[in-house]
């Protein structure tokens, strides 16, 4: 073979493997091009998911907020009636003791005073009558009527009552009335649950 046969082989050989490598970058070209356009599909996918994840959870947020912004309202308003409650009560009970105090100082003023209490059918007696009557009655054993006196208030109110009730209906001071009731309690005479006396 001559050297123009061999120029002529090797030329179209080097034209061959020319056009095999253009046929391949083609391929690999489209190839790319095609998982190119595969990924752009799937980050727009993955983003659609992600964006409705995100909308998703963050809805839940906001109802879990509002329900525990609720829950919130709630028990401080539940608070805000306890605490009404407690001063509407000891406001009461402020009411009870002033008028307590102002019977008790009006008593008071009257034996100051010296003058007899005048009462419809009632004898008038002298206050040194009065002062002597009442050694006799402290040294008769003083709290025994009153104790009898208070126990049977109680009995007659099975559904519970307070010292300051029996204060007007017995004619006898809170606090000495709250000190027979702490009498019988301890006797085991009644039972006491907060503020009230119930009988047995």
């Amino acid at each position: 073979m001559g050297v123009g046969e061999d120029t002529k082989k090797l030329t179209e050989d080097i034209l061959a493997s020319y056009d095999l490598r253009v046929k391949e970058v083609r391929k690999l070209e489209k190839d790319t091009q095609s998982m190119l356009k595969e990924f752009q599909g799937e980050q727009k996918d993955m983003a659609a998911q992600l964006k409705k994840t995100f909308k998703q959870a963050e809805a839940d947020r906001i109802k879990a907020f509002a329900s525990m912004k609720n829950e919130i309202l709630a028990e401080q308003a539940k608070r805000n009636k306890e605490v009404a409650d407690l001063l509407q009560e000891f406001s009461a009970e402020g009411g009870k003791m002033s008028a307590s105090w102002q019977s008790l100082n009006a008593a008071m003023a009257k034996r100051r005073s010296g003058k007899p209490t005048v009462e419809a059918e009632v004898k008038v007696r002298s206050v040194k009558e009065v002062i002597e009557e009442e050694k006799k009655e402290e040294k008769a054993s003083p709290e025994i009527g009153l104790e009898e006196k208070v126990l049977g208030f109680i009995k007659r109110h099975p559904k519970g009552v307070e010292v300051g009730d029996m204060e007007e209906p017995l004619g006898v001071i809170r606090m000495r009335l709250g000190v027979v009731a702490k009498g019988l309690l301890e006797k085991g005479m009644v039972r006491k649950e907060e503020n009230m006396y119930f009988p047995l």
